[in-house]
């Protein structure tokens, strides 16, 4: 009679306090509530499964629309005409190739000179010239 009277009140004979079964005359309103709650759950489930795909797709629109190019300043015309100085680059052209064919030009009469006066320098010097020359090729012969 013990257990019977312990279910009706919901004590599970424990000493500790708590009560882990729920009273008989409480039962039918509990799971009347339990019911609500569930329904209520499974309402906003079919809600998220129905908007959900709704949401993502409306993210990749927004993507898909915002501009890839952001305009920063507007476009005005030039103060001065922006264009290559050609004259500039053709006087520096004509300078520096002036320059390396009298480069050239001295040298051979220097190793010209070599050759008449002081053989023994011309072919030293000659012969280490090429072989420097011959390490700085980019292929082997």
């Amino acid at each position: 009679m013990g257990k019977i009277k312990n279910l009706n009140s919901g004590k599970d004979g424990l000493n500790d306090g708590t009560n882990l079964l729920i009273p008989f005359k409480q039962a039918p309103k509990l799971s009347n509530e339990y019911l609500k709650i569930y329904r209520d759950l499974e309402i906003q489930y079919k809600i998220l499964e129905f908007v959900q795909p709704l949401y993502e797709q409306a993210k990749v629109e927004e993507v898909r629309n915002s501009p890839s190019v952001l305009i920063l300043d507007k476009a005005v015309p030039a103060d001065r005409k922006a264009r290559p100085k050609g004259s500039l680059y053709a006087v520096l052209s004509f300078f520096l190739s002036l320059g390396i064919a009298y480069f050239i030009i001295f040298t051979r009469v220097l190793l010209l000179k070599y050759k008449n006066g002081n053989s023994e320098n011309y072919y030293f010097i000659t012969k280490s010239l090429k072989n420097d020359l011959r390490k700085i090729t980019f292929w082997k012969r």
